[in-house]
């Protein structure tokens, strides 16, 4: 159990050398967890946060969110989850060769993507990774001071572009909530070029993002989105 910058708390599972196989998972998918809270049975989802080699998953905690308040209250280590094996399909094909991922996230939708970024950093020495990081002010931006730890270790392979909406006196790439005319102002002010997209964040938001990203030249085939709060 690791808290967060946030208000989040990164849970860190501890997987049996049985079931190490059917819980390996690639970057960007998640997890499905199930547990009994005040006589409920709750399944909630959650990207994993970890490349490979870890299985974590960060809850930040929301309003009237009685999962997250568990995990950011509640949870202890030893403590035990039901856990589903990973799924999804947000990730990234096998690269072919050095290439340039480019991850729009939005609030905790950096979970998914800090997972493939790291990966992406770690196994493929000629790729770069440029993150747009949206939040509401630098206390909510998740794994802000990791990402700036990593930005140091991978000095000219990952650039953070913070924007916050409510924080305007806080140091930040740009201020404003990101829509699809700030991110087409970031795209060609720092002339962000990717081999990948990818999009996290809300159902709405990340639509009209990728919308913008294709009218703007950009080949929907190397825009992938993970969604939330889909209707």
């Amino acid at each position: 159990m690791t808290p967060l910058a946030g208000v989040s708390t990164v849970v860190t599972f501890a997987v049996p050398d049985e079931l190490s196989s059917a819980y390996a998972h690639r970057p960007g998918q998640y997890l499905t967890i199930r547990t009994m809270l005040n006589g409920r049975r709750l399944l909630r989802r959650y990207s994993i946060c970890s490349p490979p080699g870890r299985l974590q998953f960060a809850a930040k905690r929301r309003p009237n969110g009685e999962f997250s308040a568990y995990v950011n209250d509640e949870l202890r280590a030893g403590d035990v989850l039901d856990v589903m094996t990973p799924m999804g399909a947000f990730t990234l094909p096998p690269p072919d060769g050095p290439r340039c991922v480019v991850g729009v996230a939005v609030g905790s939708g950096i979970t998914p993507v800090r997972a493939i970024a790291l990966h992406v950093l770690a196994t493929e020495p000629g790729s770069e990774v440029v993150l747009v990081c949206a939040n509401r002010t630098r206390q909510h931006a998740m794994f802000a001071d990791d990402l700036a730890e990593c930005a140091q270790q991978y000095a000219g392979r990952l650039t953070i572009l913070h924007v916050l909406s409510d924080d305007p006196d806080a140091p930040a790439t740009a201020h404003g909530r990101l829509d699809p005319e700030l991110l087409a102002s970031l795209v060609g002010t720092h002339r962000l070029a990717g081999d990948a997209w990818l999009l996290s964040g809300p159902y709405d938001l990340v639509e009209t993002l990728k919308d913008r990203l294709v009218k703007e030249g950009v080949s929907e085939d190397t825009v992938r989105t993970e969604a939330f709060h889909r209707p």
